[in-house]
């Protein structure tokens, strides 16, 4: 009996609470597009910073397929969907390293 692959998704989409930052990404992931609300003016750094790491969390966490899950530790799917591109967009939106 051949097993039957689950068809993943080839993008997703993610946005903040209040959908200030809307966020693509491509199946594995990466981010290919974000766009911010016209009306997104007046908010500090930090805030920024926090609302696009949402949405980004939100496109990748629409990737996962249901009943997976995030802590799981060993397959290749649940290395595909650690932190790691997360934190590497806060290290750069924060300024670490210059």
């Amino acid at each position: 009996m051949a097993l039957q692959q689950e068809s993943l998704p080839t993008q997703s989409h993610g946005a903040s609470p209040d959908e200030e930052v809307e966020v693509t990404v491509d199946g594995r992931g990466f981010v290919t597009d974000i766009r911010f609300d016209d009306d997104l003016t007046e908010v500090t750094g930090a805030e920024l910073r926090d609302l696009t790491l949402g949405a980004i969390r939100s496109a990748r966490e629409a990737l996962r397929p249901t009943g997976t899950s995030t802590t799981a530790g060993g397959d290749a799917l649940t290395a595909l969907h650690d932190d790691t591109v997360a934190r590497a967009y806060d290290a750069l939106l924060s300024g670490a390293g210059r």
